[in-house]
């Protein structure tokens, strides 16, 4: 008996959701993935890079756009200025089309 209660509570545990989601774990999870770059104009050196991942591209671009607006607006600097590097597949869709 103690040994099936052992079993059950061990399964329970494991079973439990991830609270904490790397990038490897969001690339299994959604189709798409956006870098935008936040970058200074006047020294032409990158500031910070924002990844987001989404199931459309569009939506991947609007969100990683957004959060480098947000950026520039948190640090009061018009000289900071965003650009997209890339919108790509995850592995996801990388793996499912070989």
């Amino acid at each position: 008996m103690k040994k099936l209660f052992l079993f059950f509570f061990i399964f329970l545990i494991s079973c439990s959701p991830k609270k904490v989601l790397n990038n490897k774990d969001l690339e299994e999870i959604f189709n798409f993935k956006a870098s935008v770059v936040a970058y200074s104009s006047n020294e032409r050196k990158n500031l910070k890079e924002f990844l987001e991942f989404k199931n459309t591209s569009a939506r991947a671009k609007k969100e990683a756009l957004q959060k480098c607006e947000n950026f520039k607006i948190v640090n009061y600097n018009k000289m900071i200025k965003c650009k997209i590097k890339y919108v790509k597949f995850t592995n996801k869709i990388e793996t499912s089309l070989n």
